[in-house]
């Protein structure tokens, strides 16, 4: 990305206001489906750098071109980029958002106990993960004995670990360092 900065900015700022209009799903198809019209047809986004062009001509061209295909929140995100002359950052936003946004629909969870759990602490965890981490999740659930009790969960390079083994090294650490006079 030649402006990564701008491009998150931009991204973050339409999938902000998508989250409550349209829904992340839909901002993350009209960005792959951009993606795609940009590749195919490069003069689309010198079209909307012409400076002959009216921006109501531009709006005008937006609307009749991507007229049901692309959301109208979607529509109004690319007259902001032309109207802020932000229009040739569009691949690098879309890329961006579809990076960014388009793997967090699902995330599988590495959940470790200690002992077998029951199907209403597995969904307590589950809606405590998803809101945190805004995905939907999927546990892949291991047995470990060594955890002694309580569970760890890994989601990728995040690791939370709330076992008692964890518990007892964190406490024989401090008990380490402290000097007794």
């Amino acid at each position: 990305m030649k402006d990564s900065i701008a491009a998150r900015r931009y991204g973050e700022a339409f999938i902000s206001y998508a989250r409550d209009t349209i829904g992340v799903e839909k901002a993350v198809e009209d960005c792959r489906n951009i993606r795609n019209l940009v590749r195919e047809n490069p003069e689309f986004i010198a079209l909307l750098r012409n400076p002959v062009m009216t921006y109501a001509e531009k709006s005008d061209f937006i609307d009749r071109l991507l007229e049901g295909d692309f959301s109208d929140e979607f529509k109004h995100f690319l007259k902001l980029l032309t109207d802020k002359r932000r229009i040739d950052d569009l691949p690098e936003i879309a890329e961006y958002l579809w990076m960014a946004y388009s793997r967090r629909a699902q995330v599988s969870v590495a959940l470790r106990s200690a002992f077998t759990l029951d199907i209403d602490s597995i969904e307590a965890l589950r809606s405590v993960l998803e809101k945190r981490f805004s995905k939907k999740v999927k546990f892949d659930i291991e047995l470990d004995q060594d955890l002694l009790g309580g569970v760890q969960v890994a989601i990728g390079n995040t690791i939370i670990d709330g076992s008692i083994r964890r518990s007892l090294n964190d406490l024989r650490e401090k008990l380490s360092l402290t000097r007794v006079t």
